[in-house]
């Protein structure tokens, strides 16, 4: 800084001491606080300390842009696996609909053949917990666990256009047995 303050000793036509004494520095001081005295960033006497201060800067910036730059590259190879991941979630919702709606079908299908009275669409069946090895049965429970009216089942409908089945009735008419195809069904 010696430099420096003779430089601007010589400028002005002053002394070096009057100089420091108006700046208030002594020998000591570094270039820091005589920046901060002039009122500027930083000075830098050679041009080569000046051209080391740019270089490292710059250096910090490439190196911040660097990282900046692998970070967005990673950001959006997460962002394309995420929206991967939406577009299968999205297919498998829209299969598992799909099979939502066909159990729904099978039901109505078999709640209307089970001539239940009330409305299938009325109702709020977990269609989840029925059994579909016997569907029948399985809504035939849930419609007596309810409370629901059903129609009985017209046997003859249910067999083949070759078969016959044959009703007995007890006196008490408390015991009703239907034949079909040799099996008794009381």
């Amino acid at each position: 800084m010696k430099k420096f303050i003779e430089n601007l000793a010589s400028l002005f036509n002053l002394k070096v001491d009057e100089v420091k004494e108006k700046l208030n520095i002594t020998d000591d001081t570094d270039s820091k606080a005589l920046a901060k005295k002039l009122g500027v960033y930083s000075l830098y006497l050679e041009k080569e300390d000046h051209s080391n201060y740019l270089n490292s800067k710059l250096a910090n910036k490439e190196e911040l842009i660097s990282n900046q730059t692998k970070e967005l590259t990673n950001n959006k190879e997460v962002i394309a696996l995420q929206k991967t991941e939406l577009e299968n979630l999205a297919k498998e919702k829209e299969h598992l609909e799909n099979i939502k709606n066909k159990l729904n079908n099978s039901v109505k299908a078999e709640w209307l053949k089970l001539g239940i009275k009330r409305p299938f669409e009325k109702e709020n069946i977990d269609i989840y917990s029925l059994d579909y090895s016997n569907l029948s049965k399985s809504i035939i429970d849930y419609a007596k666990n309810e409370g629901l009216a059903i129609q009985s089942p017209n046997y003859d409908d249910l067999l083949p256009a070759n078969s016959k089945s044959i009703s007995i009735e007890d006196e008490d008419d408390d015991n009703q047995l239907i034949i079909v195809n040799g099996a008794i069904k009381k």
